[in-house]
């Protein structure tokens, strides 16, 4: 999991992590196609920058893959863009404050 997911919550954390099982994958894609979260029974060979998501599904592919996609595990903060994004959205109130 990455540390620029601003609307992540410990309920999605623990779902993400409650799909997870013997046998399977659990990727969550970014907004632009990278991966936000990635858990797996088995080790995978992991990547970094655009399309990660796909290069994942792919290592991934003798496993059950599980998708999750929510806007906390979907929008990561890359641009000031994002940034506003989610502050905009209702999980974004504390950063509505923060950023004033």
């Amino acid at each position: 999991m990455h540390a620029d997911l601003p609307l992540i919550t410990p309920a999605l954390v623990a779902a993400f992590v409650g799909a997870l099982a013997p046998g399977t994958a659990v990727l969550a894609p970014s907004r632009q196609g990278g991966t936000n979260l990635l858990a797996a029974a088995t080790s995978l060979r992991f990547a970094y920058g655009p399309r990660s998501f796909t290069r994942h599904l792919a290592a991934a592919r003798h496993l059950e893959r599980r998708v999750v996609v929510t806007p906390g595990t979907a929008l990561d903060l890359d641009t000031p863009e994002d940034l506003r994004d989610a502050a905009a959205l209702p999980g974004g109130a504390w950063l509505r404050d923060f950023l004033g």
